[in-house]
C-alpha cells in the first residue's frame, strides 16, 4: 500500500498514526522496511503533557518517536468529554477549561518543537452528528444545536474555539 501511494502520487505524505505510547507497530514497520513519511499522534488530556510521558521501559516517548527520524504531526488533540454513554441519559459535559488547556499546552509544545512537529489538528471543530449517544460526538470546539428540522447545526463557539483561534494568530505571526 505504501509503495502504491508513492507511485500514484509521489508528493503524497504517508502518515502512520499512533496514540499514547503504542509504538510497537512503528518498530515493526521499520523492521519490515515499510516506508512512511510522518508519524501522526492522537493526544488527549488524560495522557498528560507529551514531553513528560514515559513509556513502560522508562524511555521518554518523545525520544522514542524522534528515534524513527520521521516528523511528527498531532492528528487529534482534545479533552475527553464526561457524561453521556449509551446506558446513561445524562447530558455530556464538555469541560471547556480542560479542553482549552490541553489544546493550548500541546500547541505551545508543538510550536517550540516546530523543527520536528509539522502539523497540529484539533478533534474536532464541530460536535458530531452521527451518533449523539457517543462521547466522541461532543469533542467540538463549536457546540452543536438542533435546527428546527432536528438536524445538528453549528451552535455557539466554546472557550477552546477562541483559544485555538488565538493560537493560530500567535503562531502564524498574524
Amino acid at each position: 500500500l505504501s509503495e502504491g501511494i508513492a507511485k500514484a502520487d509521489p508528493d503524497a505524505w504517508r502518515i502512520v498514526s499512533s496514540a499514547y505510547t503504542h509504538v510497537g507497530y512503528l518498530d515493526k514497520l521499520i523492521k519490515d522496511k515499510v516506508d512512511f513519511d510522518m508519524i501522526g499522534i492522537d493526544w488527549y488530556d488524560w495522557m498528560g503533557p507529551i514531553n513528560e510521558k514515559k513509556m513502560e521501559n522508562g524511555q521518554m516517548l518523545v525520544d522514542k518517536l524522534k528515534s524513527y527520524n520521521k516528523p511528527l504531526t498531532f492528528m487529534e488533540v482534545n479533552a475527553i468529554p464526561e457524561g453521556e454513554t449509551k446506558k446513561s441519559k445524562s447530558k455530556t459535559v464538555v469541560d471547556e477549561n480542560r479542553q482549552s488547556d490541553i489544546i493550548s499546552k500541546t500547541a505551545k509544545w508543538a510550536w517550540e518543537n516546530k523543527d520536528y512537529v509539522k502539523g497540529f489538528f484539533v478533534l474536532s471543530l464541530f460536535d458530531g452528528v452521527n451518533n449523539p449517544n457517543e462521547n466522541v460526538e461532543y469533542f467540538g470546539i463549536v457546540a452543536a444545536k438542533k435546527s428546527s428540522s432536528g438536524v445538528n447545526v453549528p451552535g455557539e463557539p466554546r472557550k477552546s474555539f477562541y483559544t485555538y483561534q488565538d493560537l493560530i494568530k500567535k503562531y502564524s505571526g498574524q
